[in-house]
């Protein structure tokens, strides 16, 4: 028996007065670059589907990224879009960090992994973890991109030790049969994995993988859902997951 989780960090769209006091850019502009830089509606694409736990941030990422590193490992602080955002995409600071601003965004941050962490542990059965997003090209730091490559549908995220490859393969067969461009980490690479998973606090055996769907795929121009695009998406993913459903 295997335990299917789907991690959703990116879709969440509350903004906690806590956070937002700390914004120097008005509301409406903030949410202009939360409608960029979120998963938007990417929690739509596993509506409805069976036997696997969903474990979403409720939060804009904007105000806390838990699939960043809170320590010096993260390369985003470069950018300064660690843990506690003070920039978006474009170089545009929104935010003044400071001990106290991360004491409060690093509350939430801890309280998401704590959730995560539980729920792996819930279970003593073989874990797969799928790191569920979006990304949206027009959102996508440049040093990210390769002018010498296309941009993908689907991008498959994954490090080396934490996925079997083939489970990796089943995942790059079902995208490409349904159609759409699969490549492995590009534009975005690796996948979260737990701490209590990546530290051995669970005796868990486990496959990690990421799945980057490009928003292209299932938003219009202006970024609303298109709700033909989004059924096809969510019967790809379950046909993912009854495919896992039947291996260890």
């Amino acid at each position: 028996m295997s335990k299917i989780i789907i991690h959703i960090p990116h879709d969440g769209d509350e903004l906690p007065s806590d956070l937002m006091e700390d914004i120097i850019i008005s509301k409406e502009e903030f949410r202009k670059y939360h409608n960029m830089m979120s998963d938007k509606d990417v929690s739509r694409l596993v509506e409805g589907i069976g036997n696997v736990e969903i474990v979403k941030f409720p939060i804009s990422r904007l105000l806390c990224d838990v699939e960043r590193f809170v320590n010096s490992d993260e390369i985003m602080e470069v950018y300064g879009m660690g843990f506690a955002y003070s920039h978006v995409y474009n170089g545009k600071q929104i935010r003044v960090l400071n001990d106290r601003v991360k004491s409060k965004v690093l509350k939430y941050y801890d309280e998401h992994h704590r959730i995560l962490d539980e729920t792996v542990l819930s279970s003593c059965e073989h874990i797969f973890f799928i790191d569920l997003h979006s990304f949206n090209i027009d959102a996508t730091l440049p040093d990210l991109i390769d002018n010498n490559r296309g941009i993908p549908d689907i991008c498959i995220g994954f490090d080396e030790g934490h996925c079997r490859t083939e489970i990796l393969e089943i995942i790059y067969d079902v995208f490409k049969d349904a159609g759409y461009s699969v490549v492995f980490n590009y534009p975005y690479k690796g996948s979260l994995i737990p701490n209590v998973l990546i530290n051995n606090k669970a005796h868990n055996s486990y496959d990690s993988f990421m799945i980057e769907i490009n928003s292209n795929c299932y938003l219009d121009d202006n970024r609303e859902p298109v709700k033909g695009e989004i059924n096809k998406l969510n019967k790809v993913i379950n046909n993912i997951k009854l495919m896992l459903e039947r291996y260890k």
